[in-house]
């Protein structure tokens, strides 16, 4: 008897399930409200991931852009350095000449010379201040975006931090300026 008020319950549950599954699988059934919210996280989710995949990538093209970019720039800036440097040697010879000419008409005190060579000197210093100077912003510039790569690029962070504050110290070591370069032999 109990045998048979079991089984009797049990098909009964089991002919509720199979209604329901049919109800569920009709063509014209409709979702309930927990499937749809499930498929919309399911299909947000798949779309944030490919957006991030793809931010991602193109974050990555840019940056890459970047440092190809400052490499081009860094390079012009040798470039210049090295024109500067083939001016000053130019300069040099002029200088040599004027001192060569001038030293038999100076008088006596050796004025010419002293102002030839403090000429020489200021322009010099003018020269090797711009150099410094651009030096220094290539640096801080290179420095900014190592850092930006380190944020980017957690598995790498350690090495673009360390090569920003190479960087850094050296552009701040140019903003001091050359040794010496800021005051004339007469301390003027």
């Amino acid at each position: 008897m109990v045998t048979d008020r079991l089984d009797a319950g049990r098909a009964t549950a089991d002919a509720a399930m199979g209604r329901r599954e049919l109800a569920a699988d009709a063509p014209g059934a409709r979702p309930g409200v927990w499937q749809r919210r499930l498929d919309g996280q399911v299909w947000r989710a798949e779309r944030e991931t490919a957006g991030y995949q793809q931010r991602s990538y193109a974050a990555l093209m840019r940056a890459r852009g970047l440092v190809e970019a400052s490499q081009v720039w860094l390079e012009r800036g040798e470039i210049a350095l090295r024109c500067a440097r083939a001016r000053r040697a130019w300069e040099q010879r002029i200088v040599e000449s004027e001192m060569a000419n001038s030293e038999a008409q100076q008088d006596s005190n050796g004025t010419a010379r002293r102002q030839v060579l403090e000429n020489r000197v200021r322009r010099l210093r003018e020269d090797l201040e711009a150099a410094a100077s651009a030096l220094g912003a290539a640096q801080r510039e290179l420095a900014g975006e190592y850092e930006r790569l380190a944020a980017e690029q957690p598995a790498r962070s350690a090495e673009y931090q360390r090569r920003a504050l190479q960087a850094r110290r050296a552009a701040i070591g140019l903003d001091a300026g050359p040794a010496g370069a800021g005051t004339a032999p007469d301390g003027q």
